[in-house]
């Protein structure tokens, strides 16, 4: 989550990057911040598990196992997956944009024409435009 909102943040102020750089930028300025604060619980949890007794070998070996995972895919899985969503979806995301502007244009084009006093055939207005 903490990647993913960096590159939102990021996308906000970095509008003459690319999605890829902005990605990279993200990873950059939260990884330090991951892996110290992922170290520290690993690190806990495993005095944890030698010194804790057997009630909590479990629980400390669950935590251990799910602060590597955990930080592994923040880290390493989290950004390229952003990244490669937005890279498979950018295309559709564009041919969308083109059909809904299209739609917007011929709307608007149909409205000044029957505002003007235009004669509008039926298959134009049978388009979206309003009466």
């Amino acid at each position: 989550i903490v990647i993913f909102d960096r590159i939102r943040e990021n996308s906000h102020t970095m509008h003459n990057r690319s999605f890829k750089d902005i990605c990279n930028s993200a990873m950059n300025q939260s990884l330090s911040r991951t892996i110290i604060t992922s170290g520290t619980v690993i690190l806990v949890m495993t005095v944890l598990f030698f010194l804790g007794g057997r009630s909590l070998n479990p629980f400390a070996f669950t935590m251990i196992f799910g602060g590597i995972i955990g930080t592994y895919s923040s880290d390493f899985i989290a950004a390229p997956l952003v990244y490669w969503w937005n890279e498979r979806k950018k295309g559709e995301l564009f041919e969308e944009l083109g059909r809904r502007s299209n739609k917007v244009v011929a709307e608007a084009e149909t409205e000044a024409a029957v505002e003007e006093g235009v004669l509008v055939p039926a298959a134009v207005r049978s388009r979206g435009g309003r009466r």
